[in-house]
């Protein structure tokens, strides 16, 4: 990490103190630091290499393309979408690391844990992660009923 974005990597344990030298994902600086990134990352992408239709979220980029405007993406070693192709190279480039099982694209897309359909403009919790929702909704308005007037941790509203 640069020095000057060290100050925002502070961990705190038992009282003390230390300052993160690398960036610890889920670290208090690391959404900033990411986003920060990547947004630059992305600037290029659109001002330099001229890549239509990308937009990112904290690290994640993505975006859309015809299906049939695909192109041999060598470290991949296989067919991708060519606006897709172009931003790997461009990471290729500037030695940003991305691992090819996470190179993904389709008509349909699971991302974060969730079905998005495109085309349908629909977006699908899987079933399990539904009914985990669900139960949790259940077990906090339960609490809540029993506990009049408690109030929840930070830690279990999290």
């Amino acid at each position: 990490m640069h020095p000057l974005w060290q100050i925002k990597q502070i961990i705190t344990i038992d009282g003390e103190h230390d300052v993160d030298h690398n960036n610890c994902f889920g670290g208090r600086g690391s959404p900033g630091i990411y986003i920060s990134f990547n947004s630059l990352v992305t600037w290029i992408a659109q001002k330099v290499e001229l890549i239509e239709d990308l937009w990112t979220y904290m690290d994640d980029s993505f975006g859309i393309d015809k299906k049939d405007n695909l192109v041999w993406y060598h470290r991949c070693e296989r067919h991708m979408p060519r606006n897709q192709v172009k931003l790997l190279s461009l990471w290729d480039e500037l030695g940003i690391p991305h691992q090819p099982h996470k190179q993904i694209f389709g008509l349909t897309l699971t991302i974060t844990g969730i079905y998005v359909n495109p085309n349908s403009l629909t977006f699908t919790l899987p079933k399990q992660a539904l009914n985990k929702l669900l139960q949790e909704i259940e077990d906090f308005t339960i609490w809540s009923e029993k506990k009049h007037g408690a109030s929840w941790t930070l830690q279990k509203w999290q």
